[in-house]
């Protein structure tokens, strides 16, 4: 639900607060939802009403998402040794806290299209390596999904493109997933 359309200033509070972030609404003290108070915000009504419709929205509870890399998953070292941030992406193929083993793919296309590098998988560190999204199509003008099944060989290659917006890609879900 949009906020602020009612031709009421209900989103203002939001606004002047500076919770721009979900981590900002988080307490991880108390595994809990901040009260307005701790928002420093006043119990008015209609900041009760913003904060209880943005937090609902939220298909998860941060206190259960696991943040390091999972199986099925899309990586990128923010810090490149060679190259920018998007030249190099990696497809998770298992896991653990502190290294990944995966597959490398690279950028060939100025609109993001990525390419496999190899299918020998790599064991990486995860220092450094944040979540990225990435889109796939069965062809050229094919509905585009997000990426999230395995690679298989001598399947039909899917063609695979990086999609590069800081919206997407510090979201922790898969949008389609989101009702």
């Amino acid at each position: 639900m949009p906020l602020g359309v009612s031709g009421l200033r209900e989103g203002y509070a939001f606004a002047r607060s500076g919770c721009t972030r979900i981590e900002d609404l988080w307490s991880p003290e108390t595994n809990e939802w901040k009260s307005l108070s701790e928002l420093g915000m006043s119990f008015h009504t209609s900041n009760k009403s913003c904060k209880d419709i943005i937090t609902t929205s939220i298909p998860w509870r941060p206190d259960t998402y696991i943040n390091y890399a999972q199986v099925g998953d899309w990586i990128n070292n923010i810090v490149p040794n060679t190259g920018a941030p998007f030249d190099w992406v990696y497809y998770v193929l298992d896991s653990t806290a502190s290294k990944v083993n995966v597959i490398e793919f690279q950028k060939i296309s100025p609109s993001g299209r990525i390419q496999a590098t190899s299918h020998q998988a790599l064991t990486l560190s995860t220092e450094n390596y944040l979540p990225v999204r990435v889109l796939s199509q069965e062809r050229q003008g094919a509905a585009l999904r997000v990426a999230k099944e395995p690679l298989t060989p001598g399947k039909k290659a899917l063609l695979y493109w990086v999609f590069e917006s800081g919206f997407i890609k510090d979201l922790p879900w898969d949008p389609r997933e989101w009702h």
